[in-house]
């Protein structure tokens, strides 16, 4: 699968190299103006005085007006843009879609039946080994729950006097009846979305795995959910007979007419997006139980296609899958832009009152910097000279938003404001490194302006002791950044011996309770918030 050049910008396949561990501690060069240290090849600008009077020469006069009139020529200009409107069920493809697309595929094209039986086999032992630690984070988290409550109990006062007590009220000011105040669980929600880009192949069956661990817990706890993969694919390849034409499911990303944004005059070009929905609680049970069988062999199938495993025996042979179901870019300003209507629409039917939006990239996405506009013949183009102004998105619950278009992360940060603004949803973000350890790059991306290497080295020390680093800002309520080599789930048993004390047993099995808890790191972090 290919991914689009823009998804790797965060360091997914580039930059991803850390510099050696005495470079790091460089600061700018500021009489030199670029990063590192001495530049060999550097040579400062020779300025020569006039011989006559000592002023610049007429040369480097020049120069400098020429320097003038181009800070003039790039100033930008401001234009006001709106969002397009959205039908949910335009840009997503349901899950009795995905269903009914595997189950057609699965007649069509695998003639052994062997070969679904084993993966079914595989699927539920893995469903099996994984369903004890759920269990035990679900009982916890009901626990917890529960404490909380009660610690959180209070009593108030009705300002109704106690006839009881009025004898006391020369001495005691608490002469008022109480009520004691329960207060209730906060009903919470989660959606999820996941990147669907051709870089995530390499760790899309741990990313799996994480996913479905997060899911069994939220539908064994009752939390509502939904979980999308954003993909690029055109939308028709979802829809057709034959789902393994790769030229007809070819991506059209700026494509008007095949576009689930209802566009008109004046809007923000939103680029195609398709939101494959896998899962949702209000699934039954067996399309859930298919769908998530489904997934899980998309994982499996990328796992040994990544690994280059070209034979296989009975038992580890994956399945493969529907062209259409493959990987591609990176569409997330997009799949932000299609979650306005979607977290708003999923809070009012579930009456939410703490709802999670949780978005996993390996990457970042890019700007959308085009608008719309019309023809003399009344009918809708791409205004590309658009692309030379600063963009203000206006309208979005009577608010304004500054797109900064030429600056990817800053973009996707003004399209998480406006989801944030406009649903009240806390926005979680998961970034997968490329690489087994998170580079300067991964890191540096995220954080602040000026946060420079101790920046990078404060979220390095936190990976160390925690296994994901956190960062808070740049569009994020929290942002885990997960090295590849932490997203493995770890469900190795505790090593006991009949020689061990009682202690060192509860120890042990206390160790290995732990690493199965932080191995699962989209549950962990999921669960601390919502506890």
């Amino acid at each position: 699968e290919e991914d689009k050049q823009e998804d790797n910008t965060s360091g997914s396949s580039q930059g991803n190299e850390d510099k050696p561990e005495n470079d790091n501690k460089q600061k700018v060069d500021g009489d030199k103006g670029h990063m590192g240290g001495h530049n060999p090849d550097y040579q400062p600008e020779k300025i020569t005085p006039s011989k006559s009077d000592g002023s610049l020469t007429d040369e480097v006069f020049n120069e400098a007006m020429k320097s003038l009139s181009n800070m003039s020529e790039n100033t930008r200009d401001r234009m006001y843009v709106t969002l397009p409107s959205l039908n949910e069920d335009d840009v997503i493809v349901s899950t009795k879609q995905i269903a009914k697309i595997y189950k057609d595929y699965y007649v069509k094209y695998l003639s052994t039946p062997r070969l679904l039986a084993n993966s079914v086999n595989r699927f539920k032992e893995w469903k099996k080994s994984q369903s004890g630690t759920i269990s035990y984070m679900a009982k916890e988290f009901e626990m917890k729950k529960a404490a909380d409550n009660y610690k959180k109990s209070l009593t108030s006062k009705t300002g109704i006097i106690n006839m009881n007590k009025i004898h006391s009220y020369k001495f005691n000011d608490d002469i008022f009846k109480k009520i004691q105040v329960e207060p209730g669980a906060k009903n919470h929600g989660m959606i999820m979305f996941i990147d669907w880009s051709g870089s995530m192949s390499q760790n899309i069956d741990d990313t799996i795995k994480q996913t479905l661990n997060l899911v069994m817990f939220c539908k064994s706890v009752q939390i509502p959910f939904r979980v999308f993969a954003f993909s690029d694919i055109t939308r028709a390849a979802f829809y057709k007979e034959d789902h393994d034409d790769y030229g007809y499911s070819s991506r059209a990303a700026r494509d008007l007419k095949n576009n689930p944004f209802k566009h008109k005059h004046g809007d923000l070009f939103i680029e195609n997006v398709n939101l494959i929905e896998w899962l949702s609680s209000d699934q039954k049970t067996p399309e859930y139980n298919e769908n998530m069988l489904n997934l899980y062999r998309f994982g499996e199938y990328h796992a040994n296609y990544y690994n280059h495993r070209r034979h296989y025996d009975s038992y580890e042979e994956p399945i493969d899958m529907p062209s259409c179901m493959r990987l591609g870019g990176t569409p997330l300003d997009p799949a932000i832009v299609a979650s306005l209507t979607i977290v708003k629409n999923f809070i009012l039917k579930h009456k939410i009152q703490k709802m999670n939006t949780i978005f996993l990239t390996d990457g970042c996405g890019h700007s959308m910097y085009n608008t719309v506009t019309t023809t003399d013949k009344g009918n809708l183009e791409l205004d590309y000279g658009s692309e030379n102004a600063d963009l203000v998105i206006k309208g979005v619950d009577k608010k304004n938003y500054p797109y900064e278009s030429h600056r990817f992360t800053k973009s996707t940060a003004v399209m998480f404001d406006m989801l944030r603004q406009s649903t009240g949803t806390n926005i979680v973000g998961f970034y997968v490194t490329s690489r087994n350890n998170a580079s300067y790059y991964d890191i540096s991306n995220f954080l602040p302006e000026g946060a420079g290497y101790d920046g990078v080295d404060a979220v390095r020390k936190q990976m160390r002791k925690d296994k994901v680093g956190t960062i808070v800002g740049n569009g994020y309520d929290e942002l885990f950044i997960i090295p590849k080599k932490n997203l493995k789930i770890v469900d190795e048993e505790a090593k006991i011996n009949p020689d061990m004390s009682i202690a060192k047993m509860k120890s042990e099995f206390g160790k290995t309770l732990k690493t199965k808890k932080i191995s699962r790191v989209l549950l962990n972090k999921f669960v601390e918030r919502v506890a």
